[in-house]
């Protein structure tokens, strides 16, 4: 017999003794079996330990712990059920616990299940706010008009019982530009209702209480009737990320569990920006998220900014998708004027019963719809643990930003060469919302750490509620080095020579000319361009062919200099001709 054929018989045996002295009650097929220690050989265990580690085909092994009977009862993972009941036994008797390979998934999986349910407001409780609001702003600015628009987390329905519902006050344009073009016009512009002084003297009046103002954002959090607020003006991009976000998770029912445990994982570690001065905000780490699912080889989630793998031009059939309304303009973010192009299609249905998707959701042809029912298959805890190991151990962020635009990852723009994390904000062109992170390889670490935790036995809740620091932790096998090897799960991998991008703020032509010649020449350097599109008289939709065969590769600039006026790029998507 050889080694392999000498390995399974002693396998068979094995665990032909363990089922016979497992000692747990009702126990699950994934959580440990448990025997007394004298059960078995010392020796023999160690050969276990060395002989089954290094085989992934063997389902049994993972671990195998020694406890005493009150370490094994005092154990967090006892309490929060992830362990098995035994039988009552002297507490200082000897006991050998033995994983199976599934426990970590598996019990992960369990403990997302557990966590609290996250909150999402009904419609009637917004509505309610948001005319608590409306009505504050009319009775001390009559004659202003203005639009409120909830959007955020208890919009979505990834909230925590005290998160903010954020509103957003759209001004008409007028009163906007003057916003942007007075020096500090949220201090010093009294008059206005975006001015925080006055408004926080007059919201007191009507009982607001903690009433504050966040300078990055340009935002009023307040509290009334036990429900927080926050509010900001013409951020309408905000609002299009959550119906973004809110399509994505009924793609997929394991997106809003996966969402929300990195949400509670974020909040019970401080990393979020409104808890630390050089953080990211959470809408920063949904992005960073769902970029992850949609980069899987089969992706858990579609692109939903290209669903059509065949032209150039993304059309979709369903004559009500949103795709197919005016999706470009230029906002100003962070006090800078930038291009965005909010489109995406909205008319992609989750249908279970429908056959399963690989990576394109699949046309209706009687509805026009598109379904998508993910080939994937991995359990929320797979899809967590994986989360940690891909983005500590194999994103480039030397050379890459995450995309969740491009499927997970694009070229990391010029514009963010000075920063060591780039998240693209997948609307708004060449937006970082990572640009705070001021220590790269901290942020890194976190992933590092909790990863190697994970996969170390140690559950979800204390992972982010007891874990002191993270980042000392970096071992890939365990933090005793006795797992065995990480099977990450597969990324797709796709080459592809084209592109396509939109041209904002174009200058009026004199003469009969729309500058196609010139636009040609900007670009001659990066490649070809096959055809532009008018979409209207300041911006074309332009396809693209790189040089290079790699359209991932090329970085466009974010905006360029046309007979004087700033024109802006927003990339829309890769293709294959």
């Amino acid at each position: 017999m050889g080694k392999l054929g000498k390995l399974k018989a002693d396998y068979s045996h094995f665990r032909k003794v363990l089922a016979e002295n497992d000692l747990t009650i009702d126990r699950q097929t994934w959580q440990p079996m448990v025997v007394l220690e004298n059960r078995f050989d010392v020796n023999f265990i160690s050969d276990m330990k060395h002989l089954y580690k290094s085989f992934s085909y063997i389902p049994l092994n993972f671990a195998i712990e020694c406890y005493t009977c009150r370490n094994y009862l005092e154990d967090p993972r006892y309490k929060e059920h992830l362990f098995a009941k035994i039988a009552d036994l002297d507490p200082k008797v000897g006991l050998i616990v033995f994983f199976p390979r599934i426990y970590q998934t598996s019990s992960l999986t369990y403990s997302l299940q557990k966590l609290e349910s996250p909150v999402q407001l009904s419609a009637d409780a917004r509505n309610s706010y948001v005319k608590e609001l409306q009505d504050a702003f009319a009775y001390y600015w009559p004659d202003f008009y203005m639009k409120f628009i909830p959007y955020g987390s208890l919009v979505s329905g990834l909230g925590f019982p005290k998160s903010y519902l954020n509103i957003c006050i759209e001004l008409d344009e007028p009163e906007f530009e003057r916003m942007i073009e007075i020096p500090n016009a949220f201090e010093t512009d009294t008059h206005q209702p975006y001015c925080v002084s006055t408004s926080s003297q007059l919201f007191a009046r009507r009982n607001y209480e903690k009433i504050t103002y966040e300078p990055d954002i340009d935002s009023v959090k307040f509290r009334v009737d036990n429900w927080n607020i926050e509010y900001n003006f013409n951020k309408e991009i905000f609002t299009y990320s959550t119906n973004l976000i809110n399509h994505y998770m009924i793609l997929d029912p394991r997106v809003q569990t996966f969402l929300f445990a990195i949400k509670t994982f974020g909040r019970g570690r401080n990393i979020f920006a409104n808890q630390v001065t050089t953080g990211i905000r959470y809408y920063g780490y949904t992005i960073l998220a769902l970029a992850y699912l949609s980069q899987l080889d089969p992706p858990v989630i579609p692109n939903l900014q290209h669903i059509n793998p065949h032209g150039t031009d993304d059309i979709c059939a369903y004559p009500g998708c949103s795709s197919k309304l005016k999706f470009w303009d230029t906002i100003y973010f962070q006090n800078q004027k930038v291009g965005i192009a909010a489109r995406y299609h909205d008319c992609v249905i989750y249908d279970p019963n429908a056959p399963k998707t690989e990576y394109y959701p699949q046309p209706n042809t009687v509805t026009g719809k598109s379904h998508w029912h993910s080939k994937n298959t991995a359990s929320t805890g797979e899809l967590l643990l994986d989360f940690f190991h891909y983005y500590g151990y194999r994103f480039d962020y030397q050379t890459h930003a995450i995309s969740l635009k491009f499927n997970g990852k694009t070229a990391k723009s010029s514009d963010w060469k000075d920063n060591d994390i780039a998240i693209e904000d997948p609307f708004m062109a060449y937006t970082n919302l990572a640009d705070r992170v001021m220590d790269g390889n901290k942020f890194i670490d976190v992933f590092i750490g909790a990863f190697s935790k994970l996969y170390s036995g140690t559950s979800f809740e204390t992972l982010y509620k007891k874990v002191a620091d993270l980042t000392k932790y970096n071992t890939p096998r365990g933090i005793l080095n006795d797992r065995p090897c990480y099977n990450e799960l597969p990324s797709w991998e796709r080459i592809i020579a084209s592109k396509s991008f939109i041209l904002i703020g174009l200058p009026k032509a004199e003469d009969d000319s729309c500058f196609c010649d010139r636009i040609e020449r900007l670009f001659s350097t990066h490649g070809t361009i096959n055809r532009m599109l008018d979409l209207d008289n300041e911006t074309k939709q332009v396809f693209f062919t790189s040089d290079t065969g790699n359209a991932a590769s090329i970085v466009l600039p974010s905006s360029f200099l046309l007979n004087g006026k700033k024109v802006h790029l927003v990339e829309l998507h890769n293709f294959d001709i």
